[in-house]
């Protein structure tokens, strides 16, 4: 099974997705805190990271620069709203 890495606050919207994506993926679910992230990225290496924007507003904003300068080919997907 592939391995995934969800990001975001933990909240109802946040289980839910956990939910779901653990049908089909490994899932690692990681609080919106930039050193777990970092530390979750470099301990799983996930195939892919999902990010709920949902609630973390600007705090995304160094999570999204470690993927980009760090992680530049690992696919990132946002959802928010």
């Amino acid at each position: 099974m592939e391995k995934i890495l969800l990001i975001g606050k933990i909240n109802v919207t946040f289980q839910e997705m956990n939910n779901y994506l653990s049908s089909y993926y490994d899932v690692k679910m990681c609080s919106d805190n930039y050193s777990m992230v970092k530390s979750m990225l470099e301990q799983s290496m996930p195939k892919a990271v999902v990010i709920n924007m949902v609630g973390i507003d600007w705090l995304a904003i160094p999570i999204l620069n470690e993927l980009r300068d760090n992680y530049a080919m690992l696919p990132v997907l946002c959802i928010g709203t």
